[in-house]
C-alpha cells in the first residue's frame, strides 16, 4: 500500500535538519517545516491545518513537495 498524501516520509530530513531550515528560512519557509515537524511528532492534519491556519490542500501540497523533493521542497521559491 502506498504512504498517504498527508503523511510525511521521514526518511527525507531528520527533525533537527528541519528545525535548522526554521531557523535560517523565510517566514513561508518556515511554517512548511513547522507543519511537517507537526507531523512527524504525531499531531493530526486537522490540528495542523488549525494552528498554522492553512487548508487541508495547502498542507498536502507541503507534504508532497517534501516527499519528492524532500528538505529542499520546503524552500520558497521567489
Amino acid at each position: 500500500m502506498g504512504r498517504l498524501c498527508n503523511t510525511p516520509n521521514a526518511e527525507n530530513a531528520t527533525l533537527s535538519e528541519l528545525q535548522a531550515l526554521f531557523k535560517r528560512g523565510s517566514i513561508v519557509t518556515q511554517r512548511r517545516c513547522m507543519g511537517i515537524i507537526m507531523l512527524l511528532n504525531g499531531c493530526t492534519t486537522l490540528q495542523v491545518c488549525k494552528s498554522l491556519a492553512i487548508g487541508n490542500r495547502t498542507l498536502r501540497k507541503w507534504v508532497f513537495a517534501f516527499n519528492h523533493c524532500g528538505i529542499d521542497g520546503l524552500i520558497e521559491r521567489k
